[in-house]
C-alpha cells in the first residue's frame, strides 16, 4: 500500500515540476519513478489480497466440516471411490467399526474419515479421527441449532412488528 501511495505522490509532483520552470530535469524522473512505484504498489496489493483470501479460505475449512465442498472438476471421484478405502472398509474390522460409528452423520463424515485415514495410514489414529469427526459434528449441530433458534426469534420479531402496522 505504501508503494502505491508514494508512487502516486511522486507522479503528481513530477507532473507539477514538468509544468513549472524547473521542469524536465526533475519532473521526468519523478513521473517515471512514480509510475513504476505505483505499478509495483498495485501488484503487491493483488498479492496481499490473494494471501488474505487464502488465509480466510483456510480458516473457514474447520467451520464447514461437513458441508459438501465445491469441486473444481465435477467429474472428480470421491475418496470413498478409492479402491484402497473400499478394500479397507470391506476387510478391516477397525475401519468397518469406525465407519459404522459415523454412519449417522452421512457421506461427508465418511469421506472425511477416508481422506484422513488414507493420508496417514496409521490404524492407531483411527479412534482419534472418529472422536474428532464426532466432536466436530456435535459442534456443528449445536451451531446449526443456535442459528435456527436465532432465525426463529428474528422471524417472530418481524411478525410482531408487522402485526403492529396492520
Amino acid at each position: 500500500m505504501s508503494k502505491l501511495i508514494i508512487g502516486s505522490a511522486m507522479f503528481i509532483f513530477g507532473i507539477f515540476f514538468l509544468f513549472t520552470g524547473i521542469g524536465v530535469v526533475i519532473g521526468l524522473p519523478l513521473v517515471a519513478g512514480g509510475l513504476g512505484m505505483a505499478a509495483a504498489g498495485f501488484t503487491s496489493l493483488g498479492k496481499t489480497a490473494v494471501k488474505a483470501g487464502m488465509y480466510v479460505s483456510n480458516a473457514n475449512k474447520g467451520a464447514k466440516a461437513y458441508s459438501q465442498p465445491a469441486r473444481a472438476n465435477p467429474t472428480a471421484t470421491s475418496t470413498l471411490d478409492n479402491p484402497a478405502w473400499k478394500t479397507l472398509k470391506e476387510f478391516d474390522a477397525d475401519v468397518k467399526a469406525a465407519v459404522a460409528q459415523l454412519s449417522g452423520l452421512g457421506r461427508p463424515a465418511e469421506e472425511r474419515l477416508a481422506s484422513a485415514y488414507l493420508a496417514v495410514n496409521d490404524k492407531s489414529l483411527l479412534p482419534a479421527m472418529v472422536t474428532t469427526i464426532l466432536e466436530e459434528s456435535r459442534k456443528k449441530a449445536e451451531l446449526d441449532k443456535k442459528f435456527a433458534q436465532e432465525m426463529a426469534m428474528e422471524q417472530e420479531k418481524r411478525n410482531r412488528n408487522n402485526s403492529k402496522w396492520r
